[in-house]
Formats: C-alpha cells, structure tokens, sequence
C-alpha cells in the first residue's frame, strides 16, 4: 500500500513529501516557494551538523567520507524495518529531530488525515 508523509520544515516553511510503498521509502519531494523537487534516497542532502547529531562517531571523517557512511546507515536502517508501520514512526521521529513537523497522512483510497 502506499502512504505518503506531509512534513512541514518549522524554520523555513518549506514542505517534504515522503512516498512510502511498503516498508520501503520510495521517493522524496520537496515543495518551496512553488518549486517541487523529486528526488530517491540516494538524492538527498545531508548537512554535517544533521549528520554528526545523528552519528556522533563520524565526527573525524571528512564530509564525503562521512556522508557516504551515514548514507550506508540509513539504507541499512530502512532494510531492517519490518513494516509500514515501524518506518513511519522511524521517519516521523528522525525528521522531527531535524526540524520536520507532520502535518498530514495520505494512504490511497483513503481520505487525507491531518495531523
């Protein structure tokens, strides 16, 4: 089934969309100032300061090496989710922490749900 994730960035004001198929992330848009981006798991930024609060043990890597290694993480995490579910929760808890608010749920064939 699939669900996406309307997520609103508190400080900007800009949206991000999460399409989830499964128990598995399927692509990410971003919406700002009317510009809406598509991008996979492999397309999206990573900052050092969101990196290292995520895997403080990065810390002496320099910026490549350091986000080649939390994206090898982050995929790694995702494959070990079990269900919709679990990584709804996952994704809900890791983007609060970097300043995203949910704000609404769509499943198809359901209405939306505002959070």
């Amino acid at each position: 089934m699939t669900t996406k994730l309307g997520f609103k960035h508190t400080p900007t004001g800009s949206l991000l969309v999460v399409e989830i198929v499964g128990n598995r992330i399927i692509s990410f848009a971003t919406l700002h100032q009317g510009l809406t981006m598509y991008s996979t798991i492999d397309g999206l930024k990573f900052s050092k300061v969101g990196m290292l609060k995520s895997f403080p043990d990065l810390k002496d890597l320099d910026f490549a090496e350091m986000k080649k290694e939390a994206m090898k993480r982050f995929k790694q995490k995702i494959k070990e989710m079990k269900t919709e579910q679990e990584l709804h929760a996952y994704i809900v808890d890791d983007l609060k922490n970097h300043g995203y608010v949910l704000y609404k749920t769509e499943k198809k064939g359901f209405r939306t749900n505002k959070v």
